[in-house]
């Protein structure tokens, strides 16, 4: 009897056991799907923060690129000196206004502004204070829209003065339409749900793409701004005030009977802001997607700790032994500062593993897997192109891809990192995943450096020889094979001259101001060099955010190469003037290896020095007849 009573005794206590254990695992498992979709909801918000920041900055970068090439313009039109509204005209077609997203006028000295065309502008623009900054030397972009009284269009106006003979004899005016700002706008972004606008520090709305029609009443957005519903208690004035203070704004509002997330991050300086209008039920989508997987993970979670309750001990101790040696792997992985990845590419879910914590911070490690975009964000200014290139690659069907890129570290600077991506598809030909790795190359650039500065270098001018220049365009070209790139042949005119009638010291220094003219023309990740005698070589690298303009850039710094190379020489008896005639290959136009751009660009050459020297050729086909 006693037994027996134990024995009940025991299985009742037993029971109370299990119940609380079973409530406090059910109380555990509430607090986690709440905490989940909460976490989970900030995570899909801060990363459509981030997506639209990016959608911002790249816009910006495409604007300022706009403002650099007019100032570039101004520099070729002024050159030119023209007077009359024939010479006006003629000067805007050799500096390629057509090139130009928005419109071009010249005001001269007086503030009358002339179309492209010659005719004179209907409006004299002399009160304008950008034309006023211009006439004082100065470079400006207006703040808010101006009407374009020729056809009373909105837009952003921008002005940099204009030199003839040294002297300010004019502005040249940029204006950027509504319609250019909205098709800046759709190119960064194709959503059709999402509504993206630019709105200057009015809060005019200057552009505008994805679901327009919810802006189509007014062109100010502070009109929308009073007529959204905000949740959580925020105000109208809330949101102004926030404005006015230029802070990152994010809010779920209600606007004709929809919900959706209002995103606003400001641009630097500027006081404008790209405005993102994501409709609420995406959101939460996105959400439950990611607490789904959460959930599951979770209750896979629970399940194996209550399975490992009843493992032995010696089981145990295995398991114990496997994780130690998984952290060993570990710190080596982290030793090697290398990370293995794997992209989903419909969710954009990004897994990392290795030396996470050391190059992206604790942060971005903890959470494992990171959307791609907040990535991408991670990447230089000059890289941020690496998507378009893998998506070029994956539409041509290729199944891996390498580059090089500027990665941003946890500490705010940039390290050069190896990038080998493989390209997973189906038996169908879809691309499933993209698996691969980032590799650190710190060492590697190190090396590098260490190699530049060694006897491959020219010792007259300090730039790479003919070899180094060979092997390093051979080698960039492996490593980055989605690029574009411009291979210039320099060859210096009458540089005999100066040898027979100035001697050669005169020569040599010749060759040596070339070389430093060279420098300060083109970046660091050019590529220079001297091939011999008196010939030159650049290796043009476009960055990835440019490609779009490449053919404009291409064609403006060899327009500057002429300009800046031409100078004269003089012992007080002789004065003998050199000047550059250039070749231009393009890759992958014109060539895939060094030796093909070379021979190219070599017979575009002949045709300057044929042509009348001081000038540069494109290479075309037909100079192989």
């Amino acid at each position: 009897m006693t037994f027996l009573k134990d024995l009940i005794g025991n299985h009742s206590r037993l029971k109370l056991i299990s119940v609380v254990a079973a409530v406090l695992m059910t109380a555990a498992v509430i607090v986690y799907v709440f905490t989940v979709r909460n976490r989970t909801l900030e995570y899909v918000t801060d990363n459509e923060i981030n997506k639209t920041g990016i959608i911002g900055n790249a816009f910006y970068e495409l604007l300022k690129d706009q403002f650099r090439m007019t100032e570039s313009v101004a520099g070729e039109f002024g050159a030119l000196k023209p007077q009359t509204p024939e010479e006006i005209k003629a000067a805007f077609e050799s500096v390629g206004a057509s090139d130009f997203m928005g419109k071009l006028r010249f005001a001269d000295s007086e503030g009358k502004a002339y179309e492209s065309d010659g005719r004179e502008y209907e409006s004299n623009v002399s009160g304008l204070t950008l034309y006023q900054d211009a006439m004082e030397g100065k470079s400006s972009v207006s703040r808010e829209l101006m009407i374009d009284v020729s056809d009373y269009r909105l837009a952003i106006v921008f002005g940099t003065p204009v030199y003839m003979d040294g002297v300010i004899s004019g502005a040249m005016l940029m204006y950027f339409y509504f319609d250019n700002m909205s098709e800046m706008v759709g190119a960064l972004d194709d959503s059709e749900q999402n509504s993206f606008l630019v709105t200057d520090s009015a809060l005019n709305i200057l552009g505008k793409s994805g679901n327009e029609a919810i802006f189509r009443m007014n062109n100010k957005f502070d009109y929308y701004l009073r007529q959204f519903r905000y949740k959580n208690k925020v105000k109208a004035v809330d949101i102004r005030d926030r404005i006015r203070n230029n802070e990152t704004i994010s809010v779920y509002i209600t606007f004709y009977s929809e919900d959706y997330l209002l995103i606003m991050v400001p641009f630097e300086e500027t006081g404008w802001y790209m405005v993102n209008m994501k409709p609420a039920s995406e959101i939460y989508a996105m959400r439950n997607s990611y607490t789904r997987s959460a959930i599951i993970f979770g209750a896979l979670v629970i399940i194996v700790f209550a399975f490992m309750g009843f493992l032995s001990y010696g089981a145990a101790s295995r398991m114990i032994e496997l994780e130690r040696m998984n952290a060993r792997y570990a710190l080596l992985d982290n030793a090697s500062r290398s990370i293995t990845f794997s992209c989903n590419p419909n969710s954009r879910a990004v897994d990392l593993n290795g030396a996470v914590e050391q190059t992206f911070g604790k942060e971005i490690a903890e959470m494992g897997t990171v959307n791609l975009v907040s990535l991408l964000d991670k990447l230089h200014e000059n890289d941020q192109g690496l998507s378009k290139n893998i998506s070029k690659a994956v539409r041509e069907g290729a199944g891996k891809y390498d580059c090089e890129v500027r990665v941003k570290e946890a500490d705010g600077g940039y390290g050069w990192y190896k990038l080998e991506a493989i390209i997973v598809r189906s038996k169908s030909g879809k691309v499933e995943r993209i698996i691969g790795s980032l590799k650190n190359l710190e060492d590697q650039i190190e090396k590098e450096h260490v190699l530049k500065n060694k006897a491959e270098t020219d010792l007259l001018t300090g730039l790479l020889n003919k070899m180094t220049m060979e092997n390093s365009i051979s080698d960039i070209i492996k490593r980055r094979p989605y690029s574009t790139f411009a291979f210039y042949i320099i060859d210096m005119d009458n540089f005999k001259a100066v040898n027979d009638n100035l001697g050669h010291a005169i020569g040599d220094k010749v060759l040596v101001d070339v070389a430093n003219k060279l420098t300060l023309l083109f970046n660091e990740y050019d590529f220079i060099g001297r091939l011999g005698g008196d010939e030159f070589a650049v290796m043009l690298v476009i960055p990835e955010n440019m490609s779009n303009y490449s053919s404009r850039l291409i064609e403006l710094k060899a327009k500057s190469l002429c300009e800046n190379l031409k100078e004269t020489y003089s012992d007080d008896r002789v004065d003998v003037t050199v000047s550059a005639s250039i070749g231009i290959a393009i890759y992958e136009k014109d060539g895939r290896s060094f030796s093909e751009l070379y021979r190219h660009a070599d017979l575009a050459l002949y045709q300057s020095k044929n042509n009348g020297k001081n000038q540069f050729t494109f290479y075309t086909p037909e100079f192989e007849a």
